[in-house]
């Protein structure tokens, strides 16, 4: 990273020498001090020059032709000298002023320079990190799943003792959870990065909520929740990466459906704001949220008390992946009044 001077950088005024030399005398020895002086320098010089022109020219020295050498400088001298290197002071601190500041941005400027060299460093080896993780856990959760699958389903032959199955059972649901944690950190950070890349195209909304809604249906129907999408109109598309607006819609579902209670509702929305952006709601008869829990509940890792389970990265994923495609992810909630999360979209490439 590094600075480089345009052409409308302003230009340093050079002062010529004998200034800057006369305003280090006047800061060192003060404007009085220097008056003083300067008048002195006056009255002696004006008295030698005019004596020297009255001996040039034989005017008499007697009367007024002998004091005006001397009083006339020493009347009209002082306040002149005074305003005179008053001037050439505080023109001399002005520029010792601007000297320090101009010196204080510089150290400012490489200290972020060096800042910024060392967040980039730290942020390549971040990527570089998490993709040799990437690698290295996903194959062994592969394995895990896969086995535990196929132990599971009893695909090689009966097992002797039913728990085993069970455990299976219990093996695959933890590695799963854990490789869709993996998956949220991963995405977290690539957004973070700025490294995201959407695979942009346009999608039908009621048919993405729909296939959203399939995979917390089974414990929707746990609980004997509603789920009504009469509020979707007909035909809205929907523009942007289609896996990373189902994640999106997938998390808003999940979390409505954990937070709202038995013979609850869930209602989903979706509509054109008449600026080129799909507006989907997901509205929910949940506990809510307290408004000073709104903005914290956007911090990675943030639960809420009420939260039993999840690993906080939800709700900030979501807005993240929201953000990506130029929209905005903003919540209205009261505690026992249930919560509204509205999402946007662009409705075209």
């Amino acid at each position: 990273m590094a600075v480089t001077n345009s052409g409308t950088d302003r230009r340093e005024i050079t002062r010529p020498t004998w200034i800057r030399r006369l305003a280090g005398v006047v800061r060192r020895h003060g404007v009085v001090h220097s008056t003083l002086f300067a008048t002195l320098i006056s009255v002696v010089g004006s008295t030698i020059f005019c004596h020297a022109l009255y001996s040039f020219y034989g005017v008499p020295r007697v009367g007024v032709a002998l004091i005006m050498p001397t009083l006339a400088p020493l009347v009209i001298a002082p306040p002149m000298l005074y305003v005179l290197i008053r001037a050439i002071d505080l023109l001399g601190r002005v520029e010792s002023e601007v000297s320090e500041q101009r010196q204080r941005l510089q150290n400012a400027v490489e200290v972020a320079q060096q800042q910024a060299l060392k967040a980039d460093s730290a942020a390549r080896a971040k990527s570089d990190f998490l993709a040799h993780m990437s690698h290295e856990l996903r194959t062994p959760l592969n394995a895990i799943l896969g086995f535990s699958e196929t132990i599971r389903d009893t695909r090689l032959g009966p097992i002797g003792t039913e728990a085993y199955r069970d455990y299976a059972g219990h093996i695959h649901q933890s590695g799963t959870h854990l490789l869709s944690l993996i998956n949220d950190i991963l995405d977290m950070s690539r957004i973070e990065s700025g490294k995201m890349e959407l695979d942009r195209g346009r999608h039908d909304a009621s048919e993405l909520v729909n296939e959203c809604w399939a995979l917390v249906a089974a414990e929707a129907e746990s609980k004997n929740l509603s789920f009504d999408t009469s509020g979707i109109e007909t035909g809205l598309g929907v523009s942007g990466d289609r896996r990373a607006i189902k994640q999106v819609m997938i998390n808003l579902l999940s979390n409505a459906v954990k937070f709202t209670p038995k013979d609850g509702r869930i209602n989903v929305d979706a509509a054109n704001d008449g600026a080129n952006m799909v507006v989907l709601t997901v509205t929910d008869t949940g506990a809510g949220i307290a408004p000073e829990d709104i903005e914290r509940i956007f911090e990675p890792f943030i639960r809420l008390e009420h939260a039993e389970t999840g690993t906080g990265l939800g709700l900030p994923l979501a807005k993240g992946l929201v953000e990506l495609h130029g929209g905005e992810l903003s919540i209205e909630s009261d505690p026992g009044s249930g919560t509204s999360v509205r999402a946007t979209f662009p409705d075209r490439p």
